[in-house]
């Protein structure tokens, strides 16, 4: 073995020992943005997301741009909790027709531009993106990656093929990965299923939450759990969840407030 080959198998030695400490550390966020009227944050305790879509803005349902002003009071308004802010417009998609895809391109580049001027500092990203918003014009998707800060695709339970939902998780990823490697995916997830599916509302099984948990851990940056405002906020998730948060040493951002 020569001088030369040593140094290189020395160097690559180094950089696996350096690198190896970095990938096991890698910060994993959960964040909770759950509306359930009987639940406690404490029991959880981890940061609430801040989530701002059609309900405050309602003519963006019909793609009609707010005013500056009132979008960026609304916007101020929308962060009462310590992590990020989660735009939610979900009528104002990239389409197939180039000319309304490079409209609403435009206008999701302007309203991310706005919600950054009303709130500095603050990582913002959309809902559904990669995914619904992206779908059906990558290329414009990759463009409107350089607007968001994370990515937060939509993966609620539709059925109960596990190995379906981990290829959805690693399919948006991957995706997510694609438009940028350097910014974080937080899948949305809901510990019931999705609406329109033969369980419609049904919480999932404590194993299958775990399932999720754990492969959000193995392959995202963290996750944000979503809910309607109903019951169910003392259901089995709960305690799952709290010993996922334990055993995988998850770092909430800060700790969670106690919701008004």
């Amino acid at each position: 073995m020569t001088l030369r080959t040593l140094a290189f198998a020395a160097a690559l030695l180094a950089f696996a020992l350096t690198a190896a400490p970095a990938a096991a550390a890698r910060d994993f966020k959960l964040y909770n943005n759950t509306k359930y009227t009987d639940g406690d944050d404490r029991h959880l305790d981890i940061a609430r997301s801040n989530l701002l879509g059609e309900p405050q803005l309602p003519e963006l349902a019909k793609g009609t741009m707010p005013d500056e002003k009132r979008y960026k009071d609304a916007v101020r308004a929308s962060l009462g909790n310590p992590g990020p802010l989660v735009l939610d417009f979900e009528h104002i998609n990239l389409a197939k027709d180039p000319q309304l895809s490079a409209t609403n391109l435009d206008k999701l580049q302007t309203l991310a531009r706005w919600a950054r001027e009303a709130a500095p500092g603050r990582q913002i990203g959309y809902y559904g993106f990669p995914g619904s918003i992206d779908k059906n014009d990558p290329a414009r998707g990759k463009q409107l990656a350089g607007s968001v800060d994370m990515f937060f695709p939509s993966l609620y339970t539709v059925d109960d093929d596990r190995d379906r939902w981990r290829r959805r998780l690693d399919n948006m990823v991957a995706a997510a990965r694609k438009l940028d490697p350097a910014k974080p995916v937080l899948p949305f997830v809901w510990p019931q299923y999705h609406d329109k599916t033969p369980r419609d509302g049904e919480f999932v099984a404590s194993d299958y939450w775990k399932f999720q948990l754990d492969q959000l851990h193995r392959a995202a940056d963290g996750a944000v759990i979503w809910s309607k405002r109903v019951s169910g906020g003392e259901r089995d998730w709960v305690p799952v969840t709290r010993s996922f948060i334990q055993s995988s040493r998850v770092q909430p951002a800060r700790p969670a407030a106690p919701r008004p």
